[in-house]
Parts: structure tokens; C-alpha cells; sequence
């Protein structure tokens, strides 16, 4: 891991001006738990955001955020109780990026399950998501059709990267391996492996509720995994090798769609 000196310094003009502007939003940094989680849409987030959040708000005594997060855990997607990382100072951004002392990390998924989770989740089990209804204006298709999983992939294969939507946008681009030195890298398919390791970078004394805050499963399960069998043919597999070929080199997934289903 890199040791941060004088001549370290957090560059913008390594992530370009669209990069560094979604890892503002991708980032949560806590001070306190010496923590720098990146966001990674259809690969566990809720579930760590939740456990960030509610670590956070019981260090400060927060009943209302710890309530409405018990309540409601998609809140965590639109309340932050950290400072964003757009505004934290110069020094506080290379600590987080460079120092020794902070713990990096994030998630990834298999590509071939991840499209397919968000096409689930944005067009089959919920019919009115701001994401879907999005997607179908920009491509022109009409609220009352039924998009069938390999139109959908065949529409995002033509979209620019950065115009796709976060939930269906290249990994890579969304947390930056090349440029972040992550302490972790979990995978969504071991899961509960990233959780224990997530929870041994929490004070003991707070594990125990860590534990139960990240439980055993993700939020959001969509069932893609079992589904897959139902939704590929030939030329979606190869579309969709094509589009995330970065995210299946990057993060050591296999393009054999066949090692997908193990």
C-alpha cells in the first residue's frame, strides 16, 4: 500500500471531469472508522451503507437516522451522515486516498448477473423505478411495452459509457481499480466473506451490532443468479462480454458464461 508524502497528491485529472464527479458521489469516508467504502451499485451497497450508517449514528446518539434506516433502508441511498467527499479539504482527501491507515475497499459482481439484477429489479419487479422509466424515454420505447432482457442489453450496448445509468454502468468506470489503491475487494458471490472481513475494520465492542447490521445476505436480492438460465441466449452473452470486458479483466471474473452459473 502506498505511503502518502509531500508529493502525493489526490490529482483530478486522474479520473477526468465526469470520473471524479460520480466518485464524489460513490465515496463515504468516515474519519472515525478510518474507512473509504466506494459505492458500487447491484453489488451489496445497501447493505454496507447501512452498516456505516447506523455505526455512525450511534456513535453521535443518532435516534432519528437509526429509526428511519430500521424503517426504510433505502434512506441510506438519500441521507449521508458523512461530509461528502466533494467537500472535505485537500489534506483530508489524500489521507483517505493514500494513508496507511485508512481501509479502502468495495465490491464487485460477476457482470453476467449484475446486468441481469438491475434489468430485474429497474423492469421486472418494480414496474415505476426512476431508473427504468429513464431508460425507456432516452431509447424511445413505450411505458406499456415489455422490454425483454436481451433488448435491454442490446440498448445499453449502444448507450456511451457514461450516459448508462449507475446500476448497469461499467464497474471499472464506478470504482476506479486502475487509480484507487483498495485495501479490499470483496466479491458479491462471497458476500458473507466480505462482511467478516468488513467487520474486523469496526471498533470490538461494536462487531457484535455491526454483525447484525450486515446479517448473513444482501438487500436487494433480485434472484439473477437463478434466473440466468432463463434470460441468455449466444448474443446476449456476447453482447455483454463485449460491453464489460474491463469489469470481467479488472476484477478477475471469467468471460465463460458457463462459470457464471457454478
Amino acid at each position: 500500500m502506498q505511503n502518502q508524502t509531500k508529493d502525493t497528491i489526490l490529482q483530478p485529472d486522474l479520473f477526468g471531469a465526469r470520473g471524479l464527479a460520480e466518485l464524489n458521489r460513490r465515496i463515504l469516508t468516515s474519519p472515525r472508522l478510518k474507512q473509504m467504502f466506494v459505492s458500487n451499485p447491484k453489488a451489496g451497497c445497501t447493505t454496507v451503507k447501512k452498516a456505516m450508517f447506523l455505526s455512525e449514528a450511534r456513535n453521535n446518539g443518532d435516534l432519528i437516522l437509526r429509526n428511519e434506516i430500521e424503517r426504510n433502508t433505502s434512506i441510506v441511498h438519500k441521507k449521508n451522515p458523512f461530509k461528502e467527499f466533494s467537500n472535505l479539504t485537500e489534506k483530508e482527501k489524500n489521507w483517505f486516498f493514500y494513508s496507511e491507515d485508512i481501509f479502502r475497499y468495495t465490491f464487485a459482481r460477476n457482470p453476467y448477473t449484475r446486468i441481469l439484477s438491475a434489468y430485474l429489479d429497474k423492469f421486472v419487479h418494480s414496474k415505476d423505478s426512476a431508473a427504468g422509466r429513464n431508460f425507456l424515454k432516452r431509447h424511445k420505447v413505450p411505458d406499456t411495452a415489455v422490454l425483454h432482457f436481451a433488448e435491454f442489453v442490446r440498448l445499453v450496448a449502444e448507450e456511451p459509457h457514461w450516459d448508462r445509468d449507475v446500476h448497469w454502468r461499467e464497474q471499472y468506470l464506478l470504482t476506479r481499480p486502475d487509480v484507487i489503491n483498495y485495501s479490499y475487494i470483496g466479491r458479491f458471490e462471497r458476500i458473507d466473506e466480505g462482511f467478516a472481513e468488513l467487520r474486523l475494520h469496526y471498533p470490538e465492542a461494536e462487531r457484535s451490532l455491526v454483525a447484525s447490521d450486515l446479517g448473513g445476505n444482501a438487500v436487494n436480492k433480485t434472484s439473477a443468479a437463478s434466473s440466468m438460465p432463463d434470460h441468455y441466449d449466444d448474443q446476449t452473452i456476447e453482447l455483454v462480454a463485449r460491453i464489460y470486458s474491463r469489469d470481467f479483466e479488472a476484477f478477475g471474473y471469467s468471460e465463460k458464461y458457463e462459470e457464471s452459473l457454478l
